[in-house]
């Protein structure tokens, strides 16, 4: 997802931006239980080292795209105003993935 977005210039600048945006991911959050977690995280953790490598692979583009080309994702326990059902991709889990916007 974070890669699609980043193939629409218009949208964001860089990765790190897309990624960091404000209530975009929930593990960025500040209020988010993960977001503390996430800081913790060093070089050396063996978590990190698994998602730099998975992140890696997919901006090489080695990794499928599991969403189907969705551009924006909510928990199954919310219903964002934005959310059109005619646009659902799939549902991974507890999340649901929309092809909002045309890449």
């Amino acid at each position: 997802m974070c890669l699609l977005r980043y193939q629409r210039p218009l949208l964001n600048n860089n990765i790190i931006q897309i990624c960091q945006k404000p209530y975009q991911f929930s593990c960025w959050n500040k209020s988010d239980p993960q977001y503390s977690r996430l800081l913790a995280l060093t070089e050396e953790d063996k978590h990190f080292v698994t998602c730099k490598r998975i992140a890696r692979r997919a901006v090489e583009g080695l990794i499928e795209d599991s969403t189907q080309g969705a551009t924006h994702y909510h928990a199954d326990y919310v219903s964002p105003a934005w959310a059109d059902p005619r646009k659902n991709t799939v549902t991974i889990g507890r999340h649901i993935f929309y092809k909002l916007v045309e890449v």
